[in-house]
């Protein structure tokens, strides 16, 4: 007499499969928590950029004080001068020699420094703004 078997998966190899599946899927869901953290932490960025714009234009115009609150966002103003040509400046050089016949300009510009904070995000954006 022939008798013919079935043929079926083993419990140890449905076992292994449903493991494997079970590792790649949460290694998937960690990859989307992290873009949508890293998605969150863009959108923040920008939202703040536009507040720190908006807040140049008004002091530049004159329809916003120069320091305030509106909302989670603080802004203030103080008055600084910023290095616009350093000992580096104009440096290519990529071979990796120093370069000894340059020649340096110490140029500082008087600007007002804005710095605009997020405090619910703890975020903050400085702003140089040149005098008139």
């Amino acid at each position: 007499m022939n008798i013919k078997r079935k043929r079926a998966f083993a419990l140890v190899e449905v076992m292994v499969a449903v493991v494997i599946l079970s590792l790649t899927a949460a290694a998937a869901i960690k990859l989307v928590m992290l873009g949508q953290e890293g998605l969150r932490g863009a959108k923040a960025e920008i939202a703040l950029t536009e507040e720190a714009k908006a807040v140049r234009t008004g002091i530049m115009l004159g329809t916003v004080q120069t320091s305030g609150k509106r909302g989670d966002i603080i802004w203030e103003t103080s008055d600084g001068t910023k290095e616009m040509f350093g000992e580096n400046f104009g440096r290519l050089d990529f071979s990796g020699r120093e370069q000894t016949n340059m020649i340096v300009i110490n140029e500082d510009m008087r600007c007002k420094e804005i710095r605009v904070s997020n405090t619910k995000d703890e975020r903050h954006i400085v702003i140089y703004m040149p005098y008139d």
